[in-house]
């Protein structure tokens, strides 16, 4: 069985780290930024949806920036966020949309940050790398 998970998140930026010159502590300043809606269709379950989101698209934080998953809840198909609702008529519906990620394909929307962390060179060949290993993972 699949079904549809919202997962939220919130984000957050370190105004203090604008101004580091990355020695020594960096100042601490942060400012709530908002944050993200992510729909994940077709999930075997909630927690395989937010660990999806946690591992694969938010990414670790870092002085300057963090996104925190705050966590997921199972909705009916065709689910719209509020925000969705809201500016349903307007042009930015386009712009403020939640992210949406189909769960058979998510690796191809979102290869994963982690993996290609330390990568260097050719994307494409990072990404063909990538793709094998996410292949032997799902075996």
């Amino acid at each position: 069985m699949s079904i549809e998970v919202h997962v939220q998140s919130a984000v957050r930026e370190n105004y203090g780290a604008h101004d580091w010159d990355g020695s020594g502590e960096c100042p601490q300043m942060w400012k709530n930024k908002g944050g993200d809606d992510y729909i994940i269709s077709g999930a075997p379950s909630v927690a395989d949806a937010v660990d999806f989101v946690y591992s694969y698209i938010v990414g670790d934080p870092n002085e300057y920036f963090n996104e925190e998953v705050l966590g997921g809840v199972e909705v009916p198909e065709g689910f719209r966020t509020e925000m969705e609702i809201a500016i349903s008529k307007s042009e930015m519906r386009h712009y403020l949309s939640a992210t949406r990620v189909e769960w058979n394909s998510r690796f191809e929307k979102f290869p994963t940050n982690k993996l290609l962390s330390g990568f260097e060179g050719n994307l494409e060949e990072n990404l063909e790398v990538c793709k094998s290993m996410m292949e032997e993972y799902a075996a």
